[in-house]
């Protein structure tokens, strides 16, 4: 007697669910990896474009801007500004800044004018 087969076997099918897993975890980490240096790319953007808005502010009123909104800098989407110190160190006025995405484990830091450039923190 002579058995047809029609149909997938139990074990193919759990090679197969089991491949698509595989696949699947790999293309999930990967696109974790690249959100989170999209996130830090917008954050490390809208540090430089702040940076070139406290050096405007300077050129064109010879002294640093008090606040954020003295600049009129507005973040990206999902980036935010949660630090904006003056202070003077050394007889020299600087400015503290840090930058953030929400979506990201890091911020970055810099203080203005900086001859090192920004520094990439964990949160």
């Amino acid at each position: 007697m002579r058995m047809s087969r029609r149909g997938f076997t139990l074990i193919e099918l759990l090679v197969v669910i089991l491949l698509l897993g595989i696949l699947a975890s790999v293309a999930i980490s990967r696109y974790g990896a690249t959100s989170e240096r999209a996130y830090d790319a917008a954050a490390l953007s809208d540090l430089r474009n702040l940076s070139v808005a406290i050096e405007r502010f300077h050129i064109q009123n010879d002294r640093f801007p008090q606040s954020l909104a003295d600049t009129e800098f507005q973040p990206s989407d999902g980036v935010q500004v949660s630090q904006f110190d003056l202070g003077v160190q050394a007889g020299v006025e600087s400015i503290d800044i840090r930058v953030e995405h929400q979506a990201s484990s890091h911020y970055y830091q810099l203080r203005f004018p900086s001859e090192s450039g920004p520094e990439r923190l964990s949160k």
